[in-house]
């Protein structure tokens, strides 16, 4: 009786976690973009040859990434508006079920934004955070690390950024296959503000010029 009892308890409670943990992932933001992606990859797993571009709309919005990286197996999961905070809450969905070559992440610069009190030195921990997950399954992976990009049109967060961009790399280069890739300097001109010829209209995401520059950066990594 005590043993059918402790059963039921037990059955009763993995469901309220699994029913929790689904109701969780269906209130955060961008879960049918994420969902999009489980399918695609149940449908066609990644192989083991295969880059992942990770992070927020400046992957996502860079649509013919393929066509730039023509040597390489690409596989592009920008979505949002995201967060770092996203990616890792997103991870084990899209990041560690599989083995990579290489990993490449653009995310941070939204946390920055819409948290104006966030720290850059949290941001930091998030990207722990990730690196965690990443590292419990490929352990091995060099993994690139995007600076935070010059946006004009967030002209305003430019010192939070580049406190941000100078923890990021000093961190980074204590980490092991783990690189600091700087798109920053790329996109400023020599009074170090952003050069609205490499943006669209909205002086927010890249456009051609801006995503050669990246990729010219990148090149020298992905090798």
């Amino acid at each position: 009786m005590k043993l059918k009892a402790a059963l039921s308890f037990y059955i009763i409670f993995f469901c309220l976690v699994s029913y929790t943990s689904f109701a969780q992932r269906e209130a955060r933001p961008f879960w049918s973009e994420i969902q999009a992606f489980m399918k695609e990859d149940s449908l066609n797993p990644p192989p083991a040859s295969a880059t992942l571009f990770v992070g927020s709309s400046s992957f996502r919005l860079w649509n013919n990434l393929q066509d730039y990286f023509p040597e390489l197996n690409i596989v592009n999961r920008g979505f949002g508006g995201s967060t770092l905070s996203d990616l890792v809450f997103y991870a084990d969905s899209i990041v560690t079920p599989f083995q990579w070559k290489y990993i490449v992440i653009y995310s941070g610069e939204n946390d920055l934004v819409y948290d104006p009190n966030l720290e850059p030195s949290e941001v930091v921990n998030l990207f722990n955070r990730l690196m965690f997950l990443v590292r419990k399954t490929n352990p091995q992976t060099p993994v690139f690390y995007c600076s935070i990009k010059p946006s004009p049109i967030r002209k305003q967060f430019s010192r939070r950024f580049v406190q941000y961009n100078n923890l990021i790399s000093n961190h980074i280069d204590q980490l092991p296959n783990t690189f600091y890739v700087d798109v920053w300097n790329i996109l400023t001109s020599k009074d170090e503000q952003a050069e609205s010829v490499f943006f669209l209209a909205d002086s927010l995401h890249l456009n051609e010029k801006g995503y050669s520059l990246w990729k010219n950066e990148l090149n020298k990594y992905l090798k």
